[in-house]
């Protein structure tokens, strides 16, 4: 697992000096079903295969963070997104719980989707 981490998720702090494994990894150390081969290989088809473009997918991870206040997931896609183009105002506006105004069309379309979602309402 750390190494698939260091190769794959690179940018961001994904462990400790200590190899203490931060964010969202410690429950696959914990949970017998996380920890099959299966679900790394998981994993790895979301981040390499997304069915939305790369950009698209940190809008709507972002809001996801956002609203559940995710300080880790926060800071990884952050980084993420940058990686992929997303501009500094976009990111610090979606991390602050915003929509930002400058959004494509598809980011648009993502972001509305999220909130929607993420305040219970209907989405269609």
């Amino acid at each position: 697992m750390r190494e698939g981490i260091a190769k794959s998720f690179k940018g961001f702090v994904a462990m400790r000096d200590d190899g203490t494994l931060l964010g969202p990894w410690n429950p696959w150390l914990h949970e017998a079903f996380l920890r099959q081969r299966q679900s790394w290989d998981l994993v790895r088809a979301l981040a390499d295969k997304p069915s939305l473009p790369k950009p698209v997918r940190e809008v709507a991870i972002l809001v996801t963070g956002a609203h559940f206040k995710s300080a880790y997931e926060l800071y990884a896609h952050v980084l993420v997104g940058e990686q992929r183009g997303l501009s500094d105002e976009k990111l610090s506006t979606i991390v602050a719980g915003q929509r930002p105004v400058d959004l494509t069309r598809e980011e648009a379309i993502a972001y509305d989707f999220a909130s929607a979602l993420m305040s219970r309402r209907r989405a269609a």
